[in-house]
């Protein structure tokens, strides 16, 4: 038996067992969403169609470049979603769970396209430009479509996050003279990252209730994601055929969502939990010690007034 044999034969095994140890401490319910696999899978399958039929790139190049930026895109339109919602608030915990498997996919198909990588292999064909507006297009109308669907058009609206990115461009334009397409996907991230900040710097200094400082932040991520995306896909028609440094992307655009995430919509820590669970326990207490001593009290009202009948 060959060594890939043998890897393949044991990689079946730790996935056998990995699947036995969810299955038996959670179920695999909590990781499967409809919703969350039609976000990320066809989109990338039409471009894998699309650049294989070109013969642009290969399959693993586009599962690397577009699984964890289509992750994170969806699960801030869900989180800015939430912030718009008016349920109670035990739903986060669902909805944070569903907006999770957006990224938890997306890694996946990041990570297959990683290990899968031939770097021997390099096409040097052009993506027709029109396919790639197509693309783009569709990209925008689908996060469009979110929006206006859950909770309409303007919620995808910011001026204030619009105009930094803008500025942000417009700065690395005059330094640097020319922009590259690599130039400005780091300008994106750029961007992004400094609109958050800057988001940040107002919400906490309304003291957490500023709607607009949160619809800064969200949108200037949502933005800063979809101009990545874009021009990965637009690289794919650059008659240079700039290469994205997409790995190192993933990682820095993970960065910024975590750094939102737990900024922002960070769960209750164990002691939180704890904490609340004893004062709940308390309350019960002190509510059971009142009932029983109202029911004392009507008690002896009865008997105060069985003793006023007889007299």
């Amino acid at each position: 038996m060959t060594v890939k044999a043998r890897l393949f034969l044991a990689a079946i095994a730790a996935s056998m067992l990995v699947g036995w140890s969810i299955e038996e401490s959670f179920g695999f319910g909590g990781l499967i969403n409809d919703m969350a696999i039609i976000l990320i899978i066809p989109f990338i399958l039409m471009l894998i169609f699309a650049v294989r039929r070109s013969k642009v790139s290969n399959w693993q190049q586009i599962f690397l470049a577009c699984g964890v930026p289509l992750g994170l895109l969806w699960v801030v339109v869900g989180f800015h979603g939430l912030t718009l919602g008016e349920g109670e608030s035990s739903a986060i915990y669902a909805a944070s769970a569903i907006g999770f498997l957006t990224i938890l996919y997306g890694g996946i198909v990041s990570a297959i396209g990683y290990f899968a990588m031939d770097t021997r292999k390099i096409e040097s064909n052009r993506l027709s430009l029109k396919v790639s507006v197509c693309f783009v297009i569709l990209l925008v109308g689908l996060v469009l479509w979110a929006y206006e669907s859950a909770f309409g058009i303007y919620a995808a609206m910011s001026m204030p996050a619009f105009s930094l990115i803008v500025a942000c461009m417009i700065s690395a334009l005059w330094f640097k003279g020319k922009m590259t397409l690599t130039a400005a996907a780091e300008t994106s991230l750029f961007a992004s990252m400094f609109t958050l900040i800057v988001g940040l710097i107002f919400w906490f200094h309304e003291e957490g209730d500023s709607p607009e400082a949160l619809s800064m932040m969200l949108c200037g991520l949502s933005y800063g994601l979809l101009i990545y995306i874009s021009l990965f896909i637009f690289s794919l028609s650059a008659k240079d055929r700039q290469f994205l440094d997409v790995g190192r992307a993933n990682w820095h655009w993970l960065e910024i969502t975590s750094f939102l995430v737990f900024m922002l919509f960070a769960p209750e820590t164990i002691r939180e939990m704890k904490d609340s669970e004893e004062s709940e326990s308390v309350r019960v207490n002190e509510l059971n010690q009142l009932e029983l001593r109202l029911a004392d009290y009507e008690d002896r009202i009865t008997e105060l007034e069985r003793q006023r009948d007889e007299q």
